[in-house]
């Protein structure tokens, strides 16, 4: 398969993977405060934020062979949605997650990390970097693991700069296939 194709073959199954809806909590209906930090709330209001800026340098790498293009108006709510499904506030994982906080000097919050060894769970972790009150970073640990195939997604996100999404997949008797798609933006 020519890399042209396996690159399609790969957007197409990333964009299946990243459209999932996730489904509305009573929670949300009632504005009742959520116990992780709110990530879908957070890339919602991204989204809203770099709708304004449009274009974005954008570099797709699949199995080692790599793409890069200049893109003049990018739909972040599609490209950004795998984030958003990540979240973790969900009635039934409440205790699921061990939280860690951290600290600077002044007391001011600069980082939650949130783990999961539950491995039902698809979302493993989730650490949110913050400076002052803004949110400097967010990295996110996806895995999925069937008999037939075993996935692990890295997601990380700087609202001042960019975002990665590295999918590694491996199928029973394939090799590991490696995906990943790094966006820079254009100011």
């Amino acid at each position: 398969m020519n890399f042209s194709r396996r690159l399609s073959a790969w957007i197409v199954l990333l964009l299946f993977a990243s459209c999932q809806q996730v489904p509305k909590t009573p929670a949300d209906s009632m504005g009742i405060a959520k116990p992780y930090f709110d990530l879908k709330g957070y890339f919602d209001s991204e989204v809203a934020r770099l709708r304004k800026k449009g274009k974005a340098k954008k570099m797709a790498t699949v199995d080692g062979k790599q793409e890069q293009r200049l893109i003049d108006s990018i739909d972040f709510g599609r490209e950004l949605a795998v984030f958003a499904d990540s979240d973790i506030n969900r009635p039934a994982w409440t205790d699921a997650y061990e939280v860690d906080s951290s600290f600077n000097a002044q007391r001011e919050l600069i980082g939650l990390t949130y783990t999961s060894n539950d491995d039902n769970l698809k979302t493993r972790s989730i650490t949110v970097d913050f400076e002052g009150a803004s949110v400097s970073k967010i990295l996110v640990r996806n895995e999925v693991a069937s008999s037939i195939t075993a996935s692990c997604q890295v997601l990380s996100y700087q609202p001042a700069i960019g975002y990665s999404i590295e999918s590694h997949q491996k199928v029973a008797m394939s090799d590991e296939h490696v995906f990943k798609i790094e966006v820079q933006f254009v100011k």
